[in-house]
């Protein structure tokens, strides 16, 4: 995966943006990890397994 760094320059952001974005979908999602995000987001079907 990208860090944040990689992101927030792909998507014109700052970092903190995307900090901020990551733990709120943590905290939406109810996991700990970038990794748990991707998981429950394809379990959930937000996400094709692509």
């Amino acid at each position: 995966g990208l860090t944040n760094k990689e992101i927030a320059f792909q998507m014109n952001k700052s970092v903190s943006t995307v900090k901020q974005h990551i733990s709120g979908m943590m905290l939406r999602l109810d996991v700990h990890t970038r990794t748990g995000i991707v998981i429950k987001a394809q379990k959930l079907g937000l996400i094709d397994k692509e």
